[in-house]
């Protein structure tokens, strides 16, 4: 600094430099989304025509990390890839879904809770036997599923 308090012609260089070098690191360190390439999918799980709430969707696919969402009151799906990151990877998946009621019984007067007839229709060929499969494009993605009670 000179005796104005002002910087000097070098001080000022070096400041410029680093200011200029922060901005780069910040730059490609701290912004974007790293990871894989992902797909955004979204859909609406239907069992005997009623929207399916409180369903668990889990893509999962060849290689590589699955994605999930749960359904809301209207059935509606968002997967997330992780917390904070929506989406699934790139390709074909295979998919199970299942149903986890929120808000379970009461446990009855010898402390079991019951499962709800709706839990034991479920059919294994959308679950622990899915046949279900979605191919995930690079784009938005609407992938709807329509569940029967037979299974077909």
């Amino acid at each position: 600094m000179n005796e104005d308090g002002h910087l000097t012609g070098s001080m000022m260089e070096f400041f410029m430099r680093f200011l200029f070098l922060a901005i780069v690191v910040g730059l490609v360190c701290g912004c974007g989304q790293t990871g894989p390439e992902l797909g955004q999918v979204v859909g609406v799980v239907t069992y005997e025509g009623d929207p399916l709430a409180d369903a668990r969707v889990v893509f999962k696919p060849e290689q590589g990390r699955t994605s999930a969402a749960m359904t809301d009151a209207e059935g509606k799906y968002q997967l997330l890839y992780t917390p904070n990151r929506p989406g699934a990877l790139i390709g074909g998946h295979s998919v199970s879904i299942t149903w986890e009621p929120q808000d379970l019984p009461e446990p009855d007067q010898e402390g079991y809770v019951r499962p709800s007839k709706r839990e034991i229709i479920i059919p294994r060929s959308y679950n622990t036997q899915s046949k279900l499969t979605a191919d995930v494009k690079p784009e938005l993605n609407e992938v709807n599923f329509t569940l029967h009670a037979d299974g077909s």
